[in-house]
């Protein structure tokens, strides 16, 4: 038997459709992939999936990036200061407090708000932010800049193709009404996110500074 190559979208297709063993459903494959990715971007937030972010901006509301999953700090760099300024987050209802109080000064809180930060107290003149957030996984197959050329691996499939596959064929269980493998795969889906995760936290602690890839916003 031929060994598959898991390192490609292709190749994940091919070694999902042969543990799966059901010609019905190679036309699924496709989806059952595309929702094992929904589910990591709920569940992992790994230094692999860091952006660092950086825009200008006089507005009091910010749209979030459109690759945006959860941020984890956003810092304002007012002009002629030598020190950043590190945000703090607070909720609608504490940021509704701040604005009725008239703050002054270079923005000091955000909050999230219809898909977009605001800051608080507003900005009067230009400032550059920079933040450092949780980017979603790119898709897999996704059309990038080639329409021939949809995507074909990512960060994640290069790192753990295993966590892929056991993930794209936990989410055929449904179709194929077989409890043991879904109890099978499910395991090994978790098992491997939690070492995932362990390997995470131990990197985070053992790193004396943050690296993150850059983009815009």
């Amino acid at each position: 038997m031929a060994v598959i190559d898991i390192s490609t979208h292709d190749g994940l297709l091919t070694a999902a459709a042969d543990w799966i063993n059901r010609g019905d459903l190679v036309d699924r494959i496709p989806s059952f992939v595309r929702l094992a990715e929904a589910g990591f971007n709920r569940e992992l937030r790994v230094r692999d999936m860091m952006v660092r972010a950086r825009a200008t901006s006089n507005l009091e509301f910010v749209p979030v990036p459109t690759d945006f999953l959860q941020e984890y700090t956003l810092t304002f760099d007012p002009v002629g200061r030598a020190a950043q300024n590190e945000l703090r987050y607070v909720g609608k209802n504490t940021a509704d407090r701040l604005k009725a109080g008239q703050l002054a000064g270079p923005p000091g809180f955000y909050t999230l708000i219809d898909g977009a930060f605001e800051l608080i107290p507003a900005p009067t003149t230009d400032q550059p932010m920079v933040m450092v957030y949780y980017a979603r996984i790119p898709r897999l197959g996704e059309l990038t800049g080639d329409p021939a050329l949809p995507r074909q691996t990512n960060w994640l499939l290069d790192r753990s193709p295993d966590l892929y596959l056991a993930s794209t064929i936990l989410q055929a269980a449904p179709y194929l009404n077989d409890v043991q493998r879904l109890q099978t795969w499910a395991a090994l889906r978790a098992e491997i996110i939690g070492n995932l995760t362990l390997e995470n936290e131990r990197g985070m602690r053992s790193s004396t500074q943050l690296t993150a890839r850059a983009a815009s916003f």
